[in-house]
């Protein structure tokens, strides 16, 4: 009799849906890796700028060039703070799909728990009926032989 693990399915199931959790945080890692190195080039950008502007001419500027440094600060903060909110968005998917990807390895540990505790009751049952028979075989030691005596056990020898 070979062994059968009534909820074999289920556990391929699992697995495939730990698996697939898994694909997803990687892919979601990497957009997280993406929206870094997005926000710190921008921030490198503003910085960047910042110094250019520091170091430029120190002659006077018109009201257009100081107009002009102005929104372009503005638009490298607006940017700053959209991938910053990029960033977070997918922080917080990386932490949800953190959990579920936890609760999912838990759900597969269980059912591979259950399944070797189903294999050692399985392969005691089958030790325990190996032994069984082969008690029963006649000349074995407390057994019957062929004309049902029993045989001379080895103390009485």
């Amino acid at each position: 009799m070979k062994f059968r693990f009534r909820l074999e399915k289920v556990l391929e199931l699992r697995r495939s849906e730990l698996d697939e959790l898994r694909m997803q945080m990687e892919e979601l890692e990497a957009r997280r890796r993406r929206a870094e190195q997005e926000l710190l080039a921008a921030e490198e950008e503003r910085q960047s700028y910042s110094h250019r502007c520091d170091r430029a001419p120190t002659r006077p500027m018109t009201p257009l060039e100081l107009q002009s440094r102005c929104q372009t600060a503005a638009l490298h903060r607006r940017q700053i703070a959209i991938l910053q909110e990029r960033l977070g968005q997918v922080e917080g998917a990386v932490a949800q799909l953190r959990s579920r990807l936890l609760e999912a390895n838990r759900r597969v540990k269980i059912l591979e728990r259950l399944r070797e505790k189903k294999v050692a009751d399985y392969l005691r049952e089958m030790d325990a009926q190996e032994r069984k028979i082969l008690d029963d075989i006649p000349g074995r030691k407390g057994g019957r032989g062929l004309f049902g005596s029993a045989l001379p056990s080895e103390s009485s020898r």
